[in-house]
């Protein structure tokens, strides 16, 4: 937050963004904090919103109880920064401050839901979306071709690419595949279906489809 008064002095855009876990029980009551004080100081709020990775390490009765309440936490707080509204989430008083947002999400409902608000035309917050490089490339390439198709859609990604050795590597992508299972199972069901059009081609070429 003393990077953020200090750097982001611009309403249009946000420099430092700092990292919010839906799964939290007090994120919402964070946000809403650092809202109130961004709306104080005249400055922006970055968030950059995740779902969090962390149950195996930190205390469980920090989180919600129910992978549905951090669902709701995620949307809640996105909807409310996204159309800088305030809500039963996401609570304050007088005019929403300047705030942006970077949506790091392999969940496709979650996606969709921001991407209803943009479409809808209701949108004040600037937006950006997220995902590990390998995981809901599907999402990420939809939101391209969408960008593509609408001009007046403005909905960035940007893929986040491991670096280092293999080893240095892998514990982290383990990790990141466990906590995104539902993501890796669409990446498997992609992988699935470009192999059974690639067989479709090559027979069609020889004669036998």
């Amino acid at each position: 937050m003393t990077f953020a008064r200090k750097y982001n002095t611009s309403p249009q855009t946000a420099t430092v963004y700092g990292t919010y876990q839906a799964y939290k029980k007090a994120t919402p009551a964070v946000v809403s904090r650092h809202l109130a004080e961004a709306q104080e100081g005249g400055f922006s709020l970055g968030v950059k919103l995740v779902r969090g990775a962390y149950l195996g390490s930190d205390p469980r009765h920090v989180f919600f109880d129910t992978k549905e309440d951090t669902d709701a936490c995620y949307n809640g707080i996105s909807a409310a920064v996204l159309t800088r509204q305030w809500s039963p989430m996401v609570e304050g008083k007088g005019d929403f401050p300047n705030a942006h947002v970077v949506l790091a999400t392999h969940n496709v409902e979650s996606v969709r839901r921001a991407r209803a608000i943009c479409d809808a035309g209701v949108a004040k917050s600037g937006i950006a979306f997220a995902q590990l490089q390998g995981m809901a490339d599907e999402v990420s390439c939809e939101l391209v071709e969408a960008s593509h198709a609408n001009k007046s859609a403005n909905l960035p990604v940007f893929k986040y690419l491991v670096w280092g050795t293999t080893g240095e590597c892998m514990k982290y992508l383990l990790r990141r595949a466990h906590e995104n299972k539902d993501a890796v199972q669409r990446t498997r069901s992609g992988r699935d279906a470009m192999w059974a059009e690639l067989v479709r081609r090559c027979k069609s070429v020889v004669g036998l489809a």
